[in-house]
């Protein structure tokens, strides 16, 4: 494997071997390190990668064309709403990460201990969540400076530190040892992608920071919404229980799907009155885009 293609597949090869390793870690660990990374890449393939795949064409356009003002202008705010995105999510799924895997998962034989396994590698996979997101987003920038040395250092090292830390970490904490080890080698990509992109003197290193201040500032807005979640859960989802029936399909659908998507729901409303009020200008910007394509639809 040459290594421009382990750095730009770093996160497919940290699975495989992690993978390797959590086959010696105990019974029922490798399913739910895959449970848990289908969760992770869903949030990630319908958001992140989406972003990315637009963010790309024009930062190629602008290094191309030598605008590097507006280059800057849109990696900032590539990384800025990937923070919109993946932060609220990750917080979201640490608190409901045991509702969600018995929503899509618990059918017959996986059981309770199938997602008790599969949340407790949940949350150490989504903690990463943001991390991984960025490097998303950082990725294209270089390609688009035609730079593939950087992206294969940080994948490379990514690799290693994966490596090393599973092995260190599995057998005190098992599957979420492998999980957290993921999140450690993601933010070591990502940091070190940050850390070189002050090669060539064409990034603004000081909007670059200022766009992971903001995520900070999202970080804490997230926790401020998942409040009234916290305490209003367990109430929301005992009312729905007394609703459902004998019936295994219906059991499911009023019993946790209901439930859940009025807990969703809370947390939702509850984080764009924050931002309407904080007068969020990427929330607002997004909000007006989406509110111009349902009208234009009409």
């Amino acid at each position: 494997i040459s290594p421009t293609l382990l750095g730009m597949g770093a996160y497919q090869i940290n699975i495989i071997a992690t993978t390797r390793i959590a086959n010696d870690a105990g019974e029922g660990i490798v399913s739910s390190l895959q449970f848990s990374n289908r969760l992770e890449e869903l949030i990630l393939g319908i958001f992140v990668v989406s972003l990315s795949t637009v963010i790309l064409p024009e930062l190629s356009s602008n290094a191309k064309k030598g605008e590097w003002e507006s280059f800057n202008k849109n990696l900032v705010f590539g990384i800025k709403l990937t923070a919109m995105i993946s932060i609220p999510a990750t917080v979201f799924t640490l608190l409901m990460r045991e509702e969600i895997v018995s929503l899509l998962f618990r059918f017959g034989k996986f059981d309770d201990e199938s997602v008790r396994l599969t949340s407790y590698a949940l949350m150490f996979h989504i903690s990463g969540l943001f991390f991984i997101a960025v490097t998303r987003i950082l990725f294209p920038a270089f390609f688009a400076q035609e730079d593939t040395v950087s992206p294969t250092i940080a994948g490379v090292a990514s690799v290693i530190v994966n490596i090393v830390v599973a092995l260190l970490l599995v057998d005190s904490m098992k599957g979420g040892g492998i999980a957290l080890a993921s999140t450690v080698s993601a933010f070591v990509s990502a940091l070190i992608l940050v850390l070189l992109l002050r090669r060539g003197g064409k990034i603004d290193l000081k909007k670059i920071g200022e766009s992971l201040l903001y995520s900070v500032r999202f970080l804490i807005i997230s926790f401020v919404c998942i409040v009234p979640v916290y305490f209003l859960k367990d109430h929301i989802y005992k009312y729905f229980t007394r609703f459902s029936n004998v019936s295994a399909l219906s059991r499911k659908i009023v019993a946790e799907f209901l439930p859940f998507s009025v807990v969703t729901a809370v947390f939702g409303v509850v984080l764009i009155t924050i931002l309407v009020v904080m007068k969020d200008e990427n929330a607002i910007y997004v909000f007006d885009k989406i509110v111009r394509r349902f009208k234009w639809k009409k």
